[in-house]
Protein backbone atom coordinates (compact mmCIF):
# COMPACT_ATOMS: atom_id res chain seq x y z
CA UNK A 1 0.00 0.00 0.00
CA UNK A 2 1.18 3.44 -0.72
CA UNK A 3 1.02 6.41 1.63
CA UNK A 4 -1.98 8.01 -0.09
CA UNK A 5 -4.10 4.88 0.36
CA UNK A 6 -3.13 4.65 4.04
CA UNK A 7 -4.16 8.29 4.62
CA UNK A 8 -7.50 7.66 2.90
CA UNK A 9 -8.14 4.62 5.12
CA UNK A 10 -7.18 6.60 8.21
CA UNK A 11 -9.60 9.39 7.26
CA UNK A 12 -12.37 6.86 6.60
CA UNK A 13 -11.84 5.14 9.99
CA UNK A 14 -11.73 8.50 11.80
CA UNK A 15 -14.97 9.59 10.12
CA UNK A 16 -16.70 6.31 10.95
CA UNK A 17 -15.37 5.57 14.46
CA UNK A 18 -14.02 8.92 15.61
CA UNK A 19 -10.49 9.72 16.62
CA UNK A 20 -8.94 7.02 18.76
CA UNK A 21 -6.96 9.25 21.11
CA UNK A 22 -9.87 11.54 22.05
CA UNK A 23 -12.11 8.60 23.00
CA UNK A 24 -9.54 7.27 25.49
CA UNK A 25 -8.20 8.91 28.59
CA UNK A 26 -9.73 10.97 31.38
CA UNK A 27 -13.26 10.88 29.95
CA UNK A 28 -13.62 7.12 30.49
CA UNK A 29 -14.96 7.58 34.03
CA UNK A 30 -18.26 8.69 32.48
CA UNK A 31 -18.71 5.14 31.15
CA UNK A 32 -19.04 3.88 34.73
CA UNK A 33 -22.35 5.70 35.16
CA UNK A 34 -24.06 4.80 31.89
CA UNK A 35 -27.07 2.51 31.66
CA UNK A 36 -25.85 -1.11 31.66
CA UNK A 37 -26.21 -3.04 28.43
CA UNK A 38 -27.05 -6.71 27.97
CA UNK A 39 -23.36 -7.57 27.74
CA UNK A 40 -22.69 -5.80 31.04
CA UNK A 41 -25.36 -7.92 32.74
CA UNK A 42 -23.91 -11.10 31.24
CA UNK A 43 -20.42 -10.20 32.50
CA UNK A 44 -21.81 -9.41 35.96
CA UNK A 45 -23.65 -12.74 36.04
CA UNK A 46 -20.49 -14.60 35.01
CA UNK A 47 -18.47 -12.89 37.76
CA UNK A 48 -21.10 -13.71 40.39
CA UNK A 49 -21.22 -17.34 39.24
CA UNK A 50 -17.40 -17.58 39.33
CA UNK A 51 -17.42 -16.31 42.92
CA UNK A 52 -20.17 -18.76 43.85
CA UNK A 53 -18.30 -21.68 42.25
CA UNK A 54 -15.11 -20.75 44.11
CA UNK A 55 -16.99 -20.55 47.43
CA UNK A 56 -18.80 -23.83 46.73
CA UNK A 57 -15.56 -25.63 45.88
CA UNK A 58 -13.87 -24.35 49.05
CA UNK A 59 -16.88 -25.42 51.13
CA UNK A 60 -16.95 -28.94 49.61
CA UNK A 61 -13.22 -29.40 50.09
CA UNK A 62 -13.46 -28.37 53.74
CA UNK A 63 -16.28 -30.91 54.29
CA UNK A 64 -14.18 -33.64 52.65
CA UNK A 65 -11.16 -32.77 54.78
CA UNK A 66 -13.29 -32.84 57.92
CA UNK A 67 -14.74 -36.24 56.93
CA UNK A 68 -11.29 -37.70 56.24
CA UNK A 69 -9.98 -36.37 59.54
CA UNK A 70 -12.98 -37.87 61.35
CA UNK A 71 -12.40 -41.25 59.67
CA UNK A 72 -8.74 -41.17 60.63
CA UNK A 73 -9.68 -40.39 64.23
CA UNK A 74 -12.25 -43.22 64.31
CA UNK A 75 -10.14 -45.95 62.72
CA UNK A 76 -6.65 -44.79 63.55
CA UNK A 77 -4.10 -43.36 61.19
CA UNK A 78 -1.93 -46.49 61.21
CA UNK A 79 -4.74 -48.62 59.75
CA UNK A 80 -5.67 -46.04 57.12
CA UNK A 81 -2.10 -45.56 55.91
CA UNK A 82 -1.37 -49.25 55.56
CA UNK A 83 -2.81 -51.37 52.76
CA UNK A 84 -4.48 -53.80 55.19
CA UNK A 85 -7.63 -52.22 56.59
CA UNK A 86 -9.61 -54.01 59.27
CA UNK A 87 -12.34 -56.06 57.61
CA UNK A 88 -14.47 -56.27 60.76
CA UNK A 89 -14.84 -52.48 60.88
CA UNK A 90 -16.96 -52.46 57.74
CA UNK A 91 -14.11 -51.49 55.46
CA UNK A 92 -12.96 -53.79 52.72
CA UNK A 93 -9.39 -54.91 52.33
CA UNK A 94 -7.42 -52.70 49.98
CA UNK A 95 -5.00 -54.48 47.69
CA UNK A 96 -2.29 -52.73 45.73
CA UNK A 97 -2.85 -52.99 42.00
CA UNK A 98 0.21 -53.55 39.87
CA UNK A 99 0.17 -52.21 36.35
CA UNK A 100 2.22 -53.97 33.71
CA UNK A 101 3.70 -52.18 30.75
CA UNK A 102 3.47 -54.29 27.59
CA UNK A 103 5.99 -52.30 25.60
Amino acid sequence: MDELELKERLNWYENKYGPYIKSKGIHNWKNLFKKPTYNDWVILFMLVMALFIAWSYQHDVSICREYIKQQQDNFGTSNIKSNNLMSDSGLIEVKKEIGYNNT
